[in-house]
Parts: structure tokens; C-alpha cells; sequence
């Protein structure tokens, strides 16, 4: 078994390139200090795309009550990590196959706490949690100036949707994590553009411009990108798609290939980089002769590509050195 901590801890993008990360939503149930609430009327869109809302429509027209509500009201929380909850102990342990959740075996969790001894192995790193319709941001102090811990590694929840933004220098970076409802249906456009526009609401402009805005498009869903089973995906999966099919097609069915993604931060002579690892969790099922046993549908977890996105230098592919392991645990 790897030492994944071990790996963390030397900063290599090895790791990166080789495993799924799923950082936890949270430590110890932390998810910042709420520091401010706007009310944000947001639009809906009025029908479900499709036969079913052609029929919504029509029976609108007929019946006025049956119009949907085209508003509603949300407060939109905007959070930051206290100093003294910016650095946790994280442990990163390969997910049991039997556990339940989106992302299949092979992945690597990051679980950390705050109260772990430095002594146990587990690896310092700042740590940028999510919450449910909120913004939560934490500015990174330059090297050497915080007092306590000072870790070159740097975590934010998993994103499965969300948009992720970072602002000014690769000294002294400012990063946000926005998720929750975005009231704009099917339109990920628009959807993108509600937490940009919320940000900047929000946003101290003094800690320098915006580089770098991740959003479900970049990792989920990009318009115009389909999968075989008729979804909206992205490029990146469906390349891979394509790859898996083709070089397992004598050994495996692969059922479906669904992307999300994990921003990780490293810290090298006092500059910052950050990286999205665009993952999928693949679903398959081995290919067999005649036989009594069914067939048993597998999921597994690899990293599809890794993108700097913060400064900004690069891409690597990683999808002709990902092999599918078949393990019978």
C-alpha cells in the first residue's frame, strides 16, 4: 500500500496524477465564521425541459394557477476561516470498496481534525471548507508570517458542483469555495454567473484581482458535451470514455464515466500553485464466458487530467497511464 501521506508531504504531483483525491466537506464540523448575509432573489426556470414541461406550459396557459413560482428569496452567507482554524491534520486513506458514495475504490480520502498530535504521522495543510449556500474564503499569509504552523499544502472540499476562485499574489493568495443551489436550473451559464456576481459583493478588491474561477462547467458539465448514456459531461470524460472502451473492450463493459474534481494547493519557495485534478468514477463490469454468476457491477476512481489553474502554466493528460485494477476485495 503507498504511504499517501508520505507522498503529500514531499509535494510531488505524482500523487496527483496517480490517485482520485475526495477531500471531506469539513473538519471536525467546521465551515467557517459567518461575517456577513445577502438576500438574493433568484429565478427559476419556469418548466423541466422536455415532453413534461411542454405540458406544464400548456396546462399554464390554461389553468394560471398552475404557472411555477418564477422567484424566490435566499440568504447567501459569506464565510471566513478563522486564523486559528486554517491549518488541520489531514490523513489521506484509500476508500474502502464496500463504502457507499459517488466516487468508487481506488479513490483516496482526505480526512483531517484539529486536535491530532503533530507526532501521528497525518500532514499539516491549510484547509478551505464548504458549506450548503455560502461562500467561504481564507487568505493564505505570506511564507513565514503566521504564527504556529506555516504548512506548504493547501485542501479545499471536493467539488462535485461547485465554483472555486482565487484572487491575488502566489505570496499571499485568497481562495473562495461557493456552493449551494443556485436557483438557474439547467442553465450552467447562468448558474456560473450567479456566484461570480455574489463575490463581488463580497470580495475585498484591495487583496488584489481575481486569476483563476473554477466552475461545474470546467469539471461536470460542459455544454454541448454528451455522453453515450445521453448526459451532459465533459470533454475530458468523454475522452476518456472513448479510451477505457476501446483498450478494455475485449475484458470489460464500461457502463459510465462521471467527472468531479479536487483543487489541491502547493507551496514552493514562498509561491503558491494550484491544481484541479478533473477525476472520474468509472462503472464496469467484466466481460465473462458462459457462466451462473452475475456479472457484478464495479466503480473505481482515477484522475482524468491535471490542470495548473493558479498561476496558470500547463496541462497534463493522464489517460493513456490510467489502468482500471479489478480487485475481487
Amino acid at each position: 500500500m503507498p504511504n499517501f501521506n508520505g507522498m503529500l508531504r514531499s509535494k510531488s504531483l505524482a500523487l496527483l496524477k496517480s490517485y482520485a483525491l475526495h477531500p471531506a466537506d469539513n473538519i471536525d464540523g467546521y465551515r467557517g465564521d459567518t461575517i456577513g448575509t445577502a438576500k438574493t432573489t433568484l429565478k427559476r426556470d419556469p418548466y423541466r425541459s422536455g415532453v413534461i414541461g411542454a405540458i406544464q406550459a400548456q396546462l399554464a396557459n390554461i389553468i394560471p394557477g398552475f404557472r411555477p413560482k418564477m422567484s424566490y428569496t435566499k440568504n447567501i452567507h459569506f464565510k471566513s476561516v478563522a486564523s486559528y482554524q486554517k491549518v488541520a491534520m489531514v490523513n489521506l486513506v484509500k476508500r474502502d470498496p464496500s463504502k457507499s458514495g459517488n466516487e468508487g475504490a481506488e479513490t483516496v480520502d482526505v480526512s483531517g481534525s484539529f486536535t491530532v498530535d503533530p507526532d501521528s504521522g497525518w500532514v499539516p495543510a491549510y484547509y478551505l471548507p464548504w458549506d450548503q449556500n455560502a461562500i467561504v474564503h481564507m487568505t493564505i499569509p505570506p511564507q513565514g508570517m503566521r504564527i504556529g504552523s506555516d504548512p506548504d499544502i493547501f485542501f479545499t472540499a471536493a467539488i462535485n458542483g461547485c465554483s472555486v476562485f482565487i484572487q491575488g499574489t502566489q505570496e499571499s493568495p485568497t481562495v473562495y469555495h461557493a456552493g449551494g443551489d443556485t436557483g438557474r436550473g439547467n442553465d450552467m451559464t447562468r448558474g456560473a454567473a450567479f456566484w461570480r456576481e455574489v463575490l463581488t459583493n463580497f470580495a475585498d478588491t484591495s487583496k488584489g484581482k481575481f486569476q483563476t474561477e473554477i466552475n461545474k462547467m470546467d469539471y461536470i458539465k460542459t455544454p454541448g458535451q454528451v455522453s453515450s448514456d445521453g448526459k451532459l459531461t465533459t470533454a475530458s470524460a468523454n475522452e476518456y470514455e472513448r479510451w477505457l472502451k476501446d483498450k478494455y473492450r475485449k475484458t470489460l463493459d464500461v457502463k459510465f464515466v462521471n467527472p468531479w474534481g479536487c483543487v489541491v494547493g502547493y507551496r514552493n519557495d514562498g509561491k503558491w500553485r494550484f491544481y484541479l485534478q478533473e477525476n472520474a468514477t468509472i462503472a464496469f463490469m467484466k466481460l465473462r464466458k458462459e457462466s451462473d454468476e452475475p456479472a457484478k457491477l464495479t466503480k473505481v476512481s482515477k484522475p482524468m487530467v491535471l490542470r495548473e489553474i493558479f498561476p496558470g502554466a500547463g496541462v497534463a493528460n493522464m489517460t493513456n497511464s490510467q489502468q482500471i485494477v479489478v480487485t475481487t476485495a
